[in-house]
């Protein structure tokens, strides 16, 4: 099975609580790499520093919320980008007008080298504690 193409909207009322979830996934095929796979990683570990600074620190639109790159072979080579943001109704707008920015500096700019490192320090230190666990993690 295949994701839908074009934009598909869905609005869900329950409960009493004025709560909103933005969810929002881009699909599309690409060629399969481990490198790629590798750096779809890096930029969802990025994309989740970002979320953090700019639309929980900055903004205050959120109290938590994530992001998940990936590339994959099976069953067909594709990448899936979903982003996760728990709001209120009144911050919808302004968090995908933040979440739009930052994607586009990073497609812009590439990530900075600053949040790199950071990704690259919590990679190797995830490594150290498999290692000592004798896991493959």
């Amino acid at each position: 099975m295949r994701p839908t193409k074009g934009v598909e909207t869905l609005k869900i009322y329950k409960g009493q609580a004025d709560k909103s979830m933005i969810i929002s996934m881009v699909t599309g095929e690409i060629p399969f790499s481990d490198d790629l796979s590798l750096k779809a990683s890096a930029l969802s570990e990025i994309l989740n520093i970002r979320i953090i600074e700019e639309l929980r620190e900055k903004i205050q639109g959120i109290y938590g919320g994530s992001t998940q790159v990936a590339v994959s072979k099976i069953p067909y080579q594709n990448y899936t980008a979903m982003f996760v943001l728990p709001t209120g109704p009144d911050k919808i707008d302004t968090l995908l007008k933040a979440m739009d920015h930052e994607i586009g500096s990073i497609k812009t700019q590439g990530p900075s080298l600053e949040n790199l490192n950071k990704v690259k320090k919590q990679w190797l230190e995830s490594r150290k504690t498999a290692m000592k666990q004798n896991s493959t993690g």
